[in-house]
Order: C-alpha cells, then structure tokens, then sequence
C-alpha cells in the first residue's frame, strides 16, 4: 500500500503552534499536551480514520504524547532527533535555549546546546519567537508506563554524532515494539536531509499494519 495515498502527519519543530492554536490564542497560551490534543481532535475530524504519524525533535516529544494519548488513532509512528527524557523537561534548562531563540545576537551566545538549536531552527526557516513561546510552555512529563501495553510499531532514528538528545536505546527499551535506526555520522541538524533516513521511513510506514 502507498504512503501517499494514506492520511499521515508530520509533526515538524512548530507543530503545536503551526496547527494547536485556536482562533485568537497565541503560542504562549497553550501548553504542549493541549497542542496534542488539539492536533489529535483536527486529524480526527478531518479524515475520521487511523494515521501515519511522524515528528522529529520537538516535533517528535509531541509525537510521544501523542502515542500515549491516542494509541488507537495511529497506525506506526516515526519519532526523529530524540532520546531517553523525551526532550527538556526542566524549565530551568530550557531557559537559556529560549533565550538563544529570542537572542538578537546570535554572535553572543555561550550555551553550546541553545546555539545549536538555534541553528536547527534557522536552517529549517522556523518561527524563532513562535518555537520560543512552545519551548517556554507547560508541558506534561511522559512517563514510560504510559507505553506498557503500546501496540503501536514505532521506529526511533537518531545520527550517532546527535549530542543533543538523550540515549535513543534507552527510548526504545521503554516503549515496546521500538526500534532503533542510527544514522552513521549525522547530527541533530542534518539527519533529516539522510537518504537513508528517508528511505527507512517510507519502508516502515508502508509496512505498517492497516
């Protein structure tokens, strides 16, 4: 069965305020489990039916929710550019990463980690003050017992040089029917430009279960 005939979602790096907001909210309003459930409620309503579903980075954190929300509304998921912790959880760390966002200078900034989101975030042309807001909002932490009786197949990918996330095998161990994909040599920023990165997600998703 071809992917492109079948209704599937790409949960990039602005997902929750590119499709989440309500009329009138602004991205600061809005925590990142009602961006999932917002994003859920609109697919549903549109196609009525199971999805394909992949996100990567915070695209991928908001995948996890996801799962663990809605198991039933996906047919496999593809979660990229993540590890174990699913993400920054703790506000206190994602502040100096809000902060290179906003930051008018990019030239200034110390925090190794936050410069390099930044530079994801600008080479894949994103809303910097709108992905500040998502990484300053509320969000819930995904505990793996959410995952216990997952039956959703789920294929993790992450590049061996991604010092940016946690250790994806720890991920895969937690949620059941994981796999792991690494891509040989790619970081957070260029992993998702990887042919085979590409070719695996197809492959996986043609194989998913109907």
């Amino acid at each position: 069965m071809k992917i492109a005939k079948q209704p599937w979602i790409f949960a990039g790096l602005l997902l929750a305020v590119i499709t989440a907001g309500a009329p009138g909210q602004q991205p600061t309003d809005q925590g990142l489990a009602v961006s999932t459930d917002a994003v859920a409620d609109r697919f549903v309503a549109a196609h009525g039916q199971r999805a394909l579903l992949m996100g990567y980075s915070m695209g991928a954190r908001i995948s996890m929710g996801l799962l663990a929300r809605y198991p039933k509304r996906f047919r496999a998921v593809v979660l990229g550019g993540i590890g174990a912790g699913a993400g920054v959880t703790d506000p206190a760390a994602r502040k100096p990463i809000v902060a290179a966002l906003l930051a008018y200078d990019k030239s200034k900034l110390t925090d190794q980690r936050a410069s390099l989101l930044r530079e994801f975030a600008e080479a894949n042309k994103n809303d910097l003050k709108a992905l500040a807001a998502c990484m300053a909002a509320d969000r819930e932490t995904i505990a793996p017992s959410q995952f216990t009786n997952n039956r959703v197949p789920v294929l993790v990918v992450v590049g061996t040089k991604d010092e940016l996330v946690g250790r994806p095998e720890d991920l895969v161990i937690m949620i059941p029917r994981a796999q792991l994909l690494k891509l040989e040599g790619r970081d957070h920023l260029n992993a998702p430009g990887d042919k085979l990165y590409q070719q695996a997600v197809v492959k996986f998703f043609e194989g998913a279960p109907t």
